[in-house]
């Protein structure tokens, strides 16, 4: 039940958000792939850490405050980069992201979401700032070529 609540919350206000704030952006430049990644992590994190109930993500963020805040910093930039609001748009993207976590979990019994992620939640619990940097370069660099890169 708490699962559900807590996708229709997420679903509502992606609908009172502008969907043109959580559009994809135009280009990536420097860092920002990176930066989109870390942030991908720490809400898929949030979700799931939310879903079964622990304090994984609660401890993460304790441990990685600073580097997150210089991940959000950068995406932050990027949507200044592009010309609209950019605290708005990254709110908006956050929201976009859980939304989309949430709906890809909502399938799945609580109990076998978390018995399958207890191994991916154990492992968050092991990164401090310099292993997080390290796995969102492995999954930038994984990942990048969906991403559309200025200039290229």
């Amino acid at each position: 039940m708490r699962r559900i609540l807590v996708a229709l919350f997420l679903l509502a206000s992606s609908l009172l958000a502008s969907s043109a704030a959580h559009a994809a952006p135009a280009c990536y430049a420097g860092g920002e792939i990176e930066a989109d990644q870390a942030v991908q992590f720490q809400t898929e994190l949030m979700v799931m850490s939310g879903a079964c109930g622990t304090r994984n993500y609660t401890d993460f963020l304790q441990r990685n405050s600073s580097i997150l805040a210089t991940y959000q910093s950068t995406l932050i930039e990027h949507y200044r980069r592009l010309g609209r609001n950019p605290e708005q748009a990254f709110e908006a993207y956050l929201t976009h992201l859980a939304n989309q976590s949430s709906l890809r979990l909502g399938d799945q019994m609580s109990a076998v979401l978390c018995a399958r992620s207890a191994d991916w939640l154990k492992a968050a619990d092991a990164l401090g700032p310099e292993e997080f940097r390290r796995l969102v370069v492995s999954r930038a660099t994984v990942r990048g070529a969906s991403y559309h890169r200025c200039g290229g």
